[in-house]
């Protein structure tokens, strides 16, 4: 009630609104933002009337206004207003056409969907994040000098690019410096703390502006991550939600161990307070480099950015190597292991598998690796799932050659008894990755680097655990295909599912999935859509490669990555051999098992005897989608044209 002191009374009225409150029972409830979500239940309209369920609720409050609902739009009005809406850019005339002409069900599903994965969307993301963090490229102070905060910006897009899980993004902005061993890219994302306006200006207040930047702090804090205001509470108590002045600067607190003056000189040996030197990202990842130059060599061209906003930003300049023109994808023969390496048109490497815990399959990888593909380092690996097989050459591999990042499906079990090895190698794994190993969910893009020539590039999870991506709606008309299936309890079930695409090109790695997850990939909606090259599941094993995700997928080329007496068994291989489209097989092994109809054509099989060379299949992809495919550096090549 007010105090007695404000000499404010109740009306007779407000009296009586809280004797009612009361015999009704005096419900309450705290502020409506702070209360449980709920459901409410959908309205009971005419079903040929709405299409989404929120169409029944605007249906209603229409019809209380004496409204009709408008007629729906027409399909260039449509593609306009979610092209505009999602990317912040109008549709091209071709693409105009394109959805004009499209009368399948599901065309605006198929639309939406290129749209999502489109990097126009991320950029328009990055453009309200930013926006909301209040990034600019100058002080804001006085006389508004440069603030070149670039590296910020393009870490939030890379981001959104790779779709990273939203708790990692908020972590590393607010904290990213405090991570145990964090990385470079983590001490950028905090940059978020310091992309505030600051002066320079040799009048001020040192300990005022410190206060003003700890206050700008809270409030984009609380406005960005809490999505609710603490600016008032600065001053005074809020009135309404529960937010006191010590709320404002306990939290405020938080920020007041960032080493910062009030006054940031922009020149001079104080110039912008701390700095740290950022090699950049191409130096970062040791990019291919043809030359082999002494270590001390290498050192003197390489080219350093630093921050410039209080991390420090200084850019000197060196020229770079040149990016390869082609995507390269490599099977590594592991004897009936996996290990396939993927080198991007910017350098970039992702090592899906490693093999087994042995020195052939180790010292196979590494001499492919740096010999062949030229690198110093694997940025990215992924395990598809916790077989040994597939993970356990890992750790001996990161001895040999540094490994950046890791990925893997997550929820380790406790045991895995289908696996005698895992007591032993999963400790080596964690003590490997030191617990930073991401968990890949569908959905999830990882972060990789875009070609110099805005070639889309991307790689996409599609199952992951046992769950599976809901991408597309259409009904698969292929999903009659009556091959029993039961449900697989062993890991090979949960293995991580990967989609590459560059441009028009695509491929696709299913790890060890087996049928019934296989099935739920394309059925009773395809999630994936065709495929131009496809890497055989579970190394071309029968309980693996469902007819029906070989079909729905209509790969041009497969590769199976199978081994002298394991995998490229007799069902699928006759699957691939029936199946239309299919212009290539290759094998990295001869399976010693079958004969000439349990393989493909010799001049397409890269090993054919037990004790062999080792030879490895390369697939390189140009930007206009046309790729060749070949066994070694000089057996059999075949080049496939863009469709």
């Amino acid at each position: 009630m007010p105090p007695e002191f404000a000499h404010k009374t109740l009306s007779q009225s407000q009296k009586d609104t809280i004797r009612q409150w009361v015999a009704e029972g005096a419900r309450y409830e705290g502020h409506w933002s702070f209360q449980p979500i709920r459901r409410p239940p959908v309205p009971d309209v005419a079903q040929d009337n709405f299409r989404n369920p929120i169409d029944a609720f605007i249906q209603v409050r229409l019809a209380k206004e004496g409204l009709t609902l408008s007629p729906e739009a027409d399909r260039r009005t449509l593609i306009r207003r979610v092209t505009l809406d999602l990317t912040g850019l109008p549709p091209t005339p071709a693409e105009v056409e394109a959805f004009s002409a499209d009368r399948s069900p599901d065309a605006y599903e198929k639309l939406v969907n290129r749209l999502l994965a489109s990097p126009r969307f991320a950029e328009k993301q990055t453009m309200h994040w930013l926006d909301a963090v209040r990034y600019a490229d100058t002080r804001g102070f006085h006389n508004d000098i440069a603030q070149p905060a670039w590296p910020y910006r393009d870490y939030v897009l890379r981001s959104f690019l790779s779709n990273k899980p939203f708790d990692t993004f908020t972590t590393e902005q607010i904290a990213g410096d405090l991570l145990p061993e964090s990385t470079i890219e983590q001490k950028v994302a905090t940059a978020y703390n310091r992309i505030l306006r600051t002066s320079q200006e040799g009048g001020i207040q040192d300990k005022e502006y410190l206060a003003k930047y700890g206050a700008d702090r809270v409030r984009t804090t609380s406005g960005v991550f809490l999505g609710l205001t603490m600016g008032c509470a600065e001053c005074h108590d809020h009135k309404f939600d529960p937010i006191t002045a010590r709320d404002f600067y306990s939290m405020k607190a938080f920020f007041s161990d960032i080493k910062e003056r009030g006054i940031l000189p922009a020149s001079g040996p104080n110039a912008w307070s701390a700095k740290l030197a950022l090699p950049t990202e191409e130096r970062q990842c040791l990019r291919r480099v043809e030359t082999r130059d002494s270590l001390p060599a290498l050192a003197s061209r390489m080219v350093v950015i630093v921050l410039q906003f209080a991390l420090g930003l200084l850019l000197l300049s060196s020229p770079l190597s040149a990016e390869p023109k082609t995507l390269e994808i490599y099977w590594i023969d592991v004897e009936g292991g996996a290990a396939t390496l993927i080198v991007t048109p910017a350098g970039e490497s992702v090592l899906i598998d490693a093999g087994q815990d042995l020195e052939r399959d180790v010292s196979r990888i590494h001499h492919l690796a740096t010999q062949v593909a030229k690198l110093k380092t694997i940025d990215h690996f992924v395990a598809t799932h916790w077989h040994a097989d597939h993970y356990g050459g890992a750790m001996m591999l990161s001895e040999r050659i540094p490994i950046r990042h890791f990925y893997d499906r997550g929820k380790v079990p406790a045991e895995l008894p289908e696996d005698p090895s895992f007591p032993t190698l999963m400790p080596r794994y964690q003590r490997m990755t030191r617990g930073k190993a991401q968990a890949l969910r569908p959905g999830r893009r990882l972060m990789l680097k875009q070609p110099s020539d805005k070639t889309a590039l991307s790689l996409l999870c599609l199952a992951s655990s046992g769950e599976v991506i809901q991408a597309r709606h259409s009904a698969n008309p292929l999903c009659t295909d009556k091959l029993a299936v039961s449900k697989d309890e062993s890991d090979n079930a949960l293995s991580v599912v990967l989609k590459l695409e560059y441009g028009k090109f695509s491929f696709f790695d299913g790890g060890d999935l087996t049928l019934a997850m296989e099935k739920r990939l394309v059925c009773p909606a395809d999630q994936i859509g065709g495929i131009d090259l496809m890497q055989i599941d579970h190394h071309g094993l029968d309980q693996s490669n469902h007819p029906v995700l070989i079909r729905s997928l209509r790969p041009r080329v497969v590769v199976v990555n199978n081994g002298p007496d394991k995998g490229a068994e007799t069902r699928t291989m006759q699957t691939l051999k029936t199946v239309p489209g299919i212009e290539g097989i290759w094998q990295v092994h001869r399976n010693l098992k079958a004969g000439t109809d349990g393989n493909t054509d010799a001049k397409r099989i890269a090993n054919h005897a037990a004790d062999c060379k080792a030879e490895y299949i390369k697939a390189s992809v140009e930007p206009t989608g046309k790729f060749t495919v070949q066994i070694g550096s000089h057996g059999t090549r075949q080049s496939y044209p863009a469709h």
